[in-house]
């Protein structure tokens, strides 16, 4: 630990003071979350990381059979944040560990299933 003079001292409680206060900041970042948002398309582009541009989401909206998440208020096409992020997500491609767990996660289900249909009487 750094011993401090006298003399140090009014400039050592502002550092503090000044730390705390940073602190206090990120803890109410980390417990209260920014609330969702809207963004229009101006928006999303520079939110997308893939760096899409406005054309590609007017053909995913005009693709019926595309599960992209807008809402249309008149013509003004907006995004929820969450729902877009949700939207990314959904296209991950599963690495063979997660293709493995889903797999024996679902073997387990069947096994479980077969079991009890097996020992139920009628």
């Amino acid at each position: 630990m750094k011993t401090i003079s006298f003399e140090q001292l009014p400039r050592a409680v502002a550092d503090l003071i000044g730390q705390v206060s940073e602190i206090k900041t990120l803890l109410e970042i980390a417990n209260n979350p920014p609330k969702d948002r809207w963004m229009d398309l101006n928006e999303l582009c520079k939110y997308d990381p893939e760096r899409r541009s406005k054309v590609t989401f007017y053909s995913y909206i005009q693709d019926k059979s595309s599960d992209f998440p807008y809402h249309k208020r008149g013509k003004k096409i907006l995004v929820l944040k969450s729902e877009f992020d949700n939207w990314l997500r959904a296209g991950k491609i599963k690495t063979k560990s997660d293709l493995h767990s889903e797999l024996d996660e679902k073997l387990s289900l069947r096994d479980y299933s077969i079991k009890n249909s097996v020992n139920h009487k009628y």
